[in-house]
């Protein structure tokens, strides 16, 4: 099976409609194209497009627990830097 490569152009607001569309942050304008495309064309036999489709998904698993750990993180750490800067205020006004 050969492959074919297909180029055309978007305008500014296409680019970014279809940058809209990506399932990780740094996902190239190329890859979310030729994933939306290859959705649209169905189902193929294709092993790199199901390699490329599992990596997706992977990323954008691991990129939203990453980013759950680290707000999770983020807010124990402002907790803690409030508590303790607070301490002395509540101290006074419970005395």
């Amino acid at each position: 099976m050969g492959s074919h490569v297909v180029s055309f152009r978007f305008s500014d607001q296409e680019i970014e409609l279809l940058r809209q569309q990506a399932e990780y942050g740094n996902e190239s304008t190329n890859a979310i194209a030729q994933r939306l495309l290859r959705g649209l064309l169905g189902p193929s036999t294709d092993t790199s497009t199901t390699v490329n489709a599992v990596e997706s998904r992977v990323i954008a698993m691991v990129d939203a627990r990453i980013q759950a750990l680290t707000s999770e993180f983020v807010d124990k750490r402002i907790q803690g830097c409030l508590q303790r800067e607070l301490a002395p205020v509540l101290g006074e006004l419970s005395a």
